[in-house]
């Protein structure tokens, strides 16, 4: 996949979430952007910010995060210095997205929200979702992941270059 051939040139990859995200789209509320899971999923070394939301879905062992700038520097320099210290996190967290964090789970997730919410399911287990309907999200997430990240690769440029 092309999104994965790019985040793996990276030997230290980085994850800055917006400050609305930080805060949560909705009061009291903590958001993630989906990088996270990108770079879990594309086997990356990932330092992120957001440790507290971070914490919630991958473990200090699967992904370092960080809050302050001095801790930036000195992780990713630490890292760089260190590259065979980061095979490990690669692993751990690609195997913690695969089981836990596809869109197959998200999807599942959305559906068992949905039927319990409409029929009264008790559980996202009662709720069965047709293979067709996984691989096309899987097929829409893959064009729309290439035309997100042009438009972002856009806006980056333009405002550091």
């Amino acid at each position: 996949d092309f999104l994965n051939v790019i985040y793996n040139l990276g030997r230290v990859c980085i994850n800055i979430h917006l400050d609305d995200e930080k805060r949560g789209r909705d009061a009291g509320g903590l958001n993630l952007n989906p990088r996270l899971f990108d770079y879990a999923m594309a086997g990356c070394f990932q330092i992120s910010d957001n440790p507290e939301a971070v914490y919630i879905h991958f473990s200090p062992d699967e992904v370092v995060a960080v809050d302050s700038v001095e801790e930036w520097v000195d992780r990713i320099l630490y890292y760089l210095a260190h590259p065979e210290e980061m095979e490990p996190f690669r692993q751990k967290a690609r195997q913690r997205a695969l089981h836990e964090h596809t869109w197959c789970h998200r999807a599942a997730e959305f559906v068992g929200v949905t039927a319990r919410t409409l029929n009264g399911a008790k559980s996202v287990t009662d709720v069965q979702i047709p293979s067709r309907t996984i691989g096309q999200l899987a097929r829409d997430y893959a064009v729309t992941s290439r035309g997100a990240l042009k438009r972002k690769l856009r806006v980056y440029l333009k405002r550091w270059l």
